[in-house]
């Protein structure tokens, strides 16, 4: 029977979980690596309620800072635990490795001659937009409310870097025309226009979940006799 080690170990082989943010949980974070997997899920976030499965793989980890208490039932982390059900988060390993989340998000928005920088965050070229022409694109792709802010030129250049990827703007200034990413404060905002590159915000979820279901399928290749499922949690509300 297939086990939790076998999927991991195949998780290590696409993306090392040693390459993860010296910061992250990536890894197993619920149950035993000895437990024969059945039925598993691949998500973003794990829900608090989940079916009868024997694993989940999450890009989120289900536990990211060192905890004292489990008390809360809405807590995921506590639900897992009660139906003893194992987790695995797949998080900035995937992030940054070949195909994964950048590689993905980089592809869906058509950029050409693509880069990887040792950051993890993707260059590429695009045939010559406005600000304000480029973020509609991206609002389209995404079908997300993106917020943007126009740099000083048009774009021809465009890095990205999925969810929230503002702490590596300094690093994509003067290489890049515009930084496509998932989170962006006000003053990331006023910083890319004071470096001249136009910034645009597209959802933390939005530019990280497209990345979710062509794991599941490589998944579903590598172990047949598992039975597979997928879950969208969904994301913010707008109005």
């Amino acid at each position: 029977m297939t086990t939790v080690r076998d999927i991991y170990d195949f998780l290590d082989q696409l993306a090392p979980f040693a390459s993860q943010a010296e910061w992250d949980n990536s890894g197993l974070i619920l149950g035993s690596f000895m437990r024969g997997v059945r039925s598993a899920a691949v998500c973003l976030d794990i829900p608090v309620e989940l079916s009868e499965i024997d694993l989940v793989i999450s890009h989120h980890p289900v536990i990211f800072q060192a905890r004292k208490s489990f008390t809360n039932p809405l807590d995921p982390a506590v639900n897992l635990l009660r139906r003893d059900i194992a987790a695995i988060a797949f998080h900035t390993n995937y992030d940054h490795c070949p195909g994964g989340v950048n590689d993905i998000l980089a592809t869906r928005l058509g950029l050409k001659d693509i880069e990887a920088l040792p950051n993890g965050v993707r260059i590429g070229a695009i045939e010559p937009a406005s600000p304000e022409n480029y973020a509609k694109v991206v609002s389209c792709e995404f079908n997300a409310v993106a917020r943007y802010r126009a740099g000083a030129k048009m774009i021809e250049k465009v890095a990205v870097c999925g969810g929230s990827g503002c702490s590596l703007l300094s690093e994509v200034t003067g290489k890049a025309d515009a930084f496509v990413t998932g989170d962006a404060s006000h003053h990331d905002f006023l910083e890319a226009a004071q470096n001249g590159v136009s910034l645009i915000a597209a959802g933390h979820y939005r530019t990280e979940v497209i990345a979710m279901p062509p794991l599941l399928e490589r998944l579903r290749a590598a172990f047949p006799a598992v039975a597979w499922e997928y879950f969208d949690g969904g994301c913010e509300q707008t109005i």
